[in-house]
């Protein structure tokens, strides 16, 4: 009998992933696209049937129309739409997963935590500079490049790839590897080049720019980008180089009216201009490369030749083949049209006046570094280059060409304070006046000084003025040690057998040929002797005149003395 209470059995109930695998595939599409991009990401990780769905070639409606809705930017030609909204939404380090990244590196388009960068960021080495200085030139041009740590960094591997790439073509013979590579040169330079024009129209969009209709602002930056073409092709720019230049996402085009009047063109011009010229030099460079390339072939030789002509101890001051470039009468020759044949005839006007134009890199230098010291507040105005509180630094170093006949290279100078206040505080020990004690003064008074900080049991070492100069560079950058000058009997031992040491040290040269110019040809005083009389024939030479000491070997020259204190 009934009672009233039986109930009746429920049908099972479908879960919302049931529900929605059934709905037809186009308004799944539909509603997905009302989706934010981010959650886009999180449902195509779901599960395989939902990541088969979204990330469907036929399904790149629903990223595009999801990534409108925040008016993002286009995306680079090689992201796709889910790795572009996975990059601009998905606040994550994209190489460990696992820390929070709020930042994107615009230049390198990637999400990386600090530690990743620090393994995966790579930069230029001093000795990369040195062994492949036009490939290392060259890296910027080809290799999205991010400001990490006070450098330039690249992507390791992306580096890596472009070394292999280089070192390939460089080897290679075939004609048809070369033209790829340069192809593949000149499509990477327009891509980093682009790059680095977005990043303000990435970070203006990262501010907020992202509440305007799309619709209308796409019509509106379609019409200013068209009236500033017409007004850049009336100053007589190409089409090609307007377009690979700017584009809808420029700033200055990006936002505005789109009627570009008199009062916005003289705003807008001075902001894309310089992009226009960039990418016409570009082109124009890149087309002429190889030939300018071959032409500075001939002027390494020219330039050889000319050094081949001066004493080994007078090419350590010329300047490396890479400063000649820019100088007018070379560029001329450099950048002729590419029909125009160059030979070392063509660059006889150059041959003819190195010695001014080493003469003016010589007066350069040293007004660069006049300039450096009139720029300190401890210097006086007018304060000689020549003495000896003076230390400077290397920041950093380009290379040379032509390695074995100038040894010299490129790099930034500094007035090194530090050493600078220490070489002042030996300057005094010795007696002499810091403010006008020259190189050549203590050179000639030629002082010891002994570091009691360093002493031991043992025994201690007994220092010229350059080499306690390093020691304290090297051992005591923080505090002044307990220092003192060298007692007379102490500075005579150490002189009187500091000879055998020294003329031991591999840091002699012939002054009669290169062989001995390079760090790693440098020899001791025995064997440049020996050199001398066997290759050159000079049975009683003359330092200075015959032979020298190779200053970049000087730290291992002047070598400290050791005195042992200890019981034998």
């Amino acid at each position: 009998m009934d009672t009233g209470n039986s109930k009746v059995p429920a049908k099972p109930r479908k879960n919302l992933k049931a529900l929605i695998t059934e709905l037809p595939t186009d308004i799944l599409l539909e509603v997905l696209s009302h989706l934010p991009p981010r959650d886009l990401l999180h449902t195509a990780r779901t599960d395989r049937l939902f990541r088969k769905t979204i990330l469907n070639r036929g399904s790149m409606s629903v990223w595009k129309t999801s990534l409108e809705a925040y008016d993002t930017p286009e995306p680079p030609e090689d992201f796709s739409l889910p790795r572009w909204a996975a990059l601009l939404f998905e606040p994550i380090c994209q190489v460990c997963w696992n820390k929070k990244v709020m930042n994107v590196d615009w230049y390198l388009l990637k999400r990386i935590c600090p530690a990743c960068k620090a393994k995966c960021l790579t930069r230029l080495s001093f000795s990369m500079r040195y062994k492949h200085p036009q490939l290392s030139a060259a890296t910027e041009t080809y290799i999205s490049s991010t400001w990490h740590e006070g450098a330039a960094h690249f992507w390791a591997s992306d580096f890596e790839d472009f070394k292999s790439r280089w070192d390939k073509a460089a080897e290679s013979i075939d004609p048809v590897e070369i033209a790829a590579f340069e192809k593949w040169k000149k499509e990477r330079a327009i891509q980093v080049a682009k790059r680095i024009r977005m990043v303000p129209v990435y970070e203006e969009w990262r501010k907020g720019l992202t509440s305007k209709n799309k619709d209308e602002a796409e019509r509106r930056r379609e019409l200013r980008l068209r009236g500033v073409r017409s007004r850049f092709l009336e100053l007589g720019y190409l089409d090609i180089d307007i377009d690979s230049a700017i584009s809808v996402e420029s700033d200055g085009i990006f936002s505005g009216s789109p009627d570009v009047t008199d009062a916005i063109w003289a705003n807008v011009k001075g902001k894309l201009e310089p992009a226009i010229i960039e990418a016409r030099n570009l082109r124009l460079a890149l087309d002429l490369e190889p030939t300018v390339e071959k032409r500075m072939g001939i002027l390494e030789d020219v330039y050889s030749t000319y050094l081949e002509g001066l004493r080994p101890s007078e090419q350590y001051f010329c300047p490396p083949l890479e400063d000649l470039r820019p100088i007018p009468e070379v560029l001329t020759i450099l950048e002729a049209d590419k029909t125009h044949k160059i030979t070392e005839s063509d660059f006889k006007p150059v041959a003819d006046i190195l010695d001014d134009l080493v003469a003016r890199y010589q007066e350069e230098k040293k007004k660069t570094l006049v300039n450096l010291l009139n720029s300190s507040r401890d210097r006086y105005m007018g304060e000689p280059l020549e003495l000896a509180r003076n230390v400077f630094r290397r920041a950093g170093s380009q290379g040379s060409s032509v390695r074995s006949q100038a040894p010299t290279s490129d790099c930034v100078l500094h007035l090194y304070e530090l050493s600078s206040r220490h070489s002042s505080e030996l300057i005094d020990m010795a007696g002499l006046n810091p403010q006008t004690a020259s190189v050549d003064e203590m050179d000639s008074m030629d002082p010891r000084f002994v570091c009691d900080t360093c002493s031991t049991l043992k025994g201690y070492a007994i220092l010229s003025w350059r080499a306690a100069l390093c020691h304290l560079f090297e051992k005591h950058p923080n505090r002044w040690p307990t220092m003192r000058l060298a007692s007379k009997d102490e500075a005579a031992q150490a002189k009187s057998n500091e000879g055998q040491f020294r003329e031991a040290a591999e840091a002699w040269a012939c002054n009669h040929c290169s062989d001995f110019l390079a760090v790693s040809s440098t020899d001791t005083k025995a064997a440049v002797l020996e050199h001398l009389e066997n290759e050159h024939k000079v049975t009683d030479p003359k330092p200075t005149e015959d032979y020298f000491i190779n200053e970049r070997c000087r730290y291992t020259y002047e070598i400290p003395y050791h005195i042992s204190t200890s019981s034998p």
